[in-house]
C-alpha cells in the first residue's frame, strides 16, 4: 500500500527484506488439502443431509 502511495506518512527502508513471522508460517502449514472425491454419498433429496453449527 505504501508502494502504491495509498498511505502517507510512512517511509520504508528499501534495503531491508520483508520477513514472514513464525505465526504466519505456522498458520499456512496447517491447511489440509481439499479432497477431489466425496467420502460419503451425495444426498438424493432435499433435507436428507443437513449441516449446522450448534452453539
Amino acid at each position: 500500500m505504501v508502494k502504491d502511495s495509498l498511505i502517507e506518512g510512512i517511509e520504508l527502508d528499501k534495503s531491508e527484506t520483508v520477513r514472514t513471522c513464525n505465526n504466519c508460517e505456522y498458520a499456512k502449514k496447517t491447511r489440509k488439502p481439499v479432497k477431489k472425491q466425496r467420502e460419503q454419498n451425495q444426498a438424493e433429496n432435499i433435507g436428507d443431509l443437513i449441516h449446522s453449527d450448534v452453539w
